[in-house]
């Protein structure tokens, strides 16, 4: 709790300190905004129809060649706008974490050194939350392509369990050597650093790679954290992407996100990550099949959803970017063997559309099994955009 408060403090304070350096050294710095979201939920609690609204921003300062020669990255996340929270008069600690929840927090801070040497090599000094490995974003960052990535992810569908979002996310205090842009086709990079994960003292390596041609995109990586256990902890994964001429393409990531050969004796489904997901489109019309095999480890830690099963099929009409908007239905069901075998299904029917650089979506559930009056209904309004 101590280290959560400290980091949002230093949000506070380094944003404060930037703002004022005054306009001289804000006109070397491109301010950007990667990721702005707001939803709203609305279902019934305590007999009452209510709405429950989660807030999320990204801001990133960028430093020019010739200014400021890095990135820095603060975080706004709230999953309950509605309960309002004061900062205490007296000191307490608890009541602090609680009041800072609500603040900016510092997410990442890197300075680079571009091009070492003449070489399409480029070095970065990072601390925080940097990279996430093995979602796809980088084919959209760093070769231009449109989200190739499955809607099947973060917040939206898992606000009660862990957020996943790709193979794997580096987040420490390191080195970073990458070749961005160096290559039309490939990107390159390798990580050391000490885990935020694992604590002090403990380290990790990750190589991590990614190819684009054509309709083929694949990322893999391999990582290793030392020293800890008696042989080490290991993590690896490949995400794979591949679209037909026909109309068809074919997404999955599969991985092991942690994988300790002392205590891991047996090698078990358990500890696979895996996403599969078939698509068609012809014409306007498409259709989707997911298959999300829960990890028994994520980011380093304990999932305790081991032997849970997403299955998903969505019918959708509409192709963005072709059309702004795209309607559809969404069949969903969860098993959760770990549970006794239980089992949960939904239909959801929804709408997306893109108006003024914003993607709206909205959702209806309905939650048919196992069946409860009060949680039949749940709507969802949506909005998210970058600029």
């Amino acid at each position: 709790m101590e280290k959560r408060f400290c980091r949002y403090r230093t949000g506070v304070i380094f944003l404060s300190l930037l703002v004022l350096l005054g306009s001289s050294f804000l006109s070397a710095v491109e301010v950007s905004i990667p990721s702005l979201e707001l939803m709203s939920w609305g279902r019934v609690e305590e007999g009452r129809f209510g709405l429950f609204s989660r807030g999320y921003l990204e801001i990133a300062l960028l430093g020019s060649e010739e200014g400021f020669g890095g990135k820095a990255e603060f975080l706004f996340e709230d999953s309950n706008l509605e309960e309002s929270r004061t900062i205490p008069s007296a000191y307490d600690k608890s009541a602090m974490e609680q009041a800072f929840q609500k603040t900016l927090a510092l997410k990442s801070l890197s300075v680079e050194m571009k091009q070492i040497f003449r070489l399409p090599v480029s070095m970065a000094y990072f601390t925080g939350s940097t990279d996430e490995i093995g979602s796809g974003e980088i084919f959209s960052s760093v070769f231009g392509l449109s989200s190739i990535a499955s809607p099947v992810k973060g917040f939206l569908y898992f606000p009660k369990s862990i957020q996943y979002q790709g193979l794997h996310t580096i987040a420490g205090t390191g080195l970073k050597l990458y070749t961005e842009k160096a290559f039309e086709k490939l990107f390159l990079a390798t990580y050391t650093y000490q885990d935020q994960y694992l604590g002090k003292g403990k380290y990790s390596s990750d190589v991590w790679l990614a190819f684009n041609h054509a309709g083929l995109q694949v990322e893999t990586f391999f990582g290793a954290s030392y020293p800890i256990s008696t042989y080490g902890i290991y993590r690896g994964g490949l995400l794979f992407h591949y679209v037909t001429p026909e109309g068809g393409a074919f997404f999955t990531q599969i991985g092991v996100p942690r994988w300790d050969p002392k205590e891991d004796t047996k090698f078990t489904v358990d500890l696979f990550y895996f996403l599969f997901e078939p698509r068609v489109q012809i014409g306007l019309f498409g259709v989707s099949l997911t298959f999300f095999w829960h990890p028994s480890y994520y980011l380093q830690t304990p999932t305790g959803e081991s032997g849970i099963t997403d299955l998903y099929i969505r019918f959708t009409y509409g192709k963005q970017p072709k059309t702004s908007w795209v309607a559809g239905i969404e069949n969903g069901a969860t098993l959760q063997t770990n549970a006794g075998e239980q089992i949960t299904y939904r239909v959801t029917p929804f709408f997306a559309i893109v108006t003024a650089g914003v993607q709206w979506e909205f959702r209806v559930n309905v939650n048919l099994y196992p069946y409860h009056l009060n949680s039949l209904i749940e709507t969802f309004v949506g909005a998210k955009t970058s600029f």
